[in-house]
């Protein structure tokens, strides 16, 4: 696994269009204190890999609910292509993955994306 794209997502953000995400190619360019716990891992179905580092687990989780569908990539017709996986980092620890086999995307219920909720 290669990640193409390493994107810091200040708390706030969701709720804030003025607030922008940062992009950066590599690990070796994120300022240290950008390097959080608070992640989502979004592979895209053609090759592109992001790792979403988060100021604030609320907006992880977020992201993780809903606000990927808005950096999906479009096909030719403007649909959304789906993902071909995810996986949430809370505090550092992995707390749910889901990934898409070509036909539907399969998620693992058995596992809360929440540690406290559903």
């Amino acid at each position: 696994m290669s990640i193409d794209h390493v994107i810091w997502v200040p708390a706030g953000a969701r709720n804030d269009t003025n607030i922008g995400y940062r992009k950066y190619y590599n690990w070796r360019e994120v300022p240290g204190d950008q390097k959080s716990h608070q992640q989502v891992f979004l592979a895209h179905i053609h090759l592109i890999d992001e790792q979403y580092l988060f100021e604030s687990a609320d907006d992880a989780r977020w992201f993780w609910d809903e606000g990927y569908k808005e950096r999906l990539y479009l096909d030719d017709q403007g649909t959304p292509m789906s993902y071909d996986r995810m996986t949430l980092w809370i505090d550092g620890r992995k707390v749910d993955s889901r990934g898409y086999d070509g036909e539907e995307q399969q998620v693992d219920h058995t596992r809360k994306s929440r540690p406290d909720g559903p």
